[in-house]
């Protein structure tokens, strides 16, 4: 493996185990904070499990971002209250937004990440499951009738395919949609090949779906006032999600099975 992609897997280990501290997660506040005038960082929800404590006590409508305005916050919390939030299941994920070096050019790419727990020892680990972004997309194409394998190519022992493996221009089309689905494979190879370097984290988000129907997202908010640190910033019913999330990442089933 080179140097490259252990560098990105200590950098997302060591962010999100600052982030997401398993245990005792509560606020570490300097105990004059009140006399500084800076009581509100009491308030402030610092740790993944110091939301989800909060959220598991039913106190959920001040874990709202009180500039989100959503209009059927109400009903979502009255539903929410008949659920908990767990660090260990599986309907939760970390979506990473990174800077990366690819072509001479600085980049963005969206990494997923959900907890795994190994059955045989009981350990869990992030596990990066996988990634979005614009310059890894491919599209497969047929442009025009010359760029494809007809069904007689077998009689010819498949001599075509010296023709289409140099169609550079149009090698997703004679690809299937199943195989170029995850982008994931290709992230991976530009790393360990050294052609593609990651740079830094820019900022994490959470999508929680342990609430039937709806999926929420966490963002980190750093303000001086009560509403500030991990708060929802975002409510979609199951229709309205992303595709990306549901469709080319594959997690629907996995979320809401």
């Amino acid at each position: 493996m080179k140097l490259s992609f252990k560098i990105l897997l200590a950098s997302l280990t060591i962010l999100l185990s600052w982030a997401d501290t398993l245990h005792s997660q509560d606020l570490d506040i300097d105990a004059n904070a009140s006399e500084d005038g800076l009581d509100f960082l009491y308030n402030r929800i610092q740790q993944i499990d110091g939301f989800m404590n909060q959220f598991n006590q039913g106190n959920i409508a001040h874990l709202f971002d009180e500039q989100y305005a959503y209009k059927d916050k109400e009903q979502f919390i009255q539903n929410a209250k008949k659920h908990q939030l767990d660090f260990y299941d599986t309907k939760w994920l970390a979506q990473v937004n990174c800077e990366v070096f690819y072509q001479e050019q600085i980049q963005n790419i969206e990494l997923f990440l959900k907890v795994r727990t190994n059955s045989d020892n009981g350990r869990s680990k992030w596990e990066i499951i996988g990634v979005n972004t614009s310059f890894l997309d491919i599209t497969a194409e047929c442009p025009d009738s010359t760029t494809f394998l007809p069904p007689s190519a077998n009689g010819t022992q498949f001599m075509a395919l010296k023709r289409v493996l140099n169609d550079k221009a149009n090698l997703s089309a004679y690809t299937s949609l199943d195989a170029i689905s995850s982008q994931l494979p290709i992230f991976i190879f530009l790393l360990k090949n050294d052609l593609l370097q990651f740079k830094q984290i820019q900022n994490i988000h959470y999508y929680f779906a342990q609430v039937p129907q709806y999926v929420f997202r966490l963002s980190d908010f750093n303000r001086p006032n009560h509403n500030s640190g991990w708060l929802i910033d975002q409510v979609l019913p199951q229709t309205e999600i992303p595709l990306y999330l549901l469709h080319y990442l594959k997690l629907k089933n996995d979320l809401f099975k």
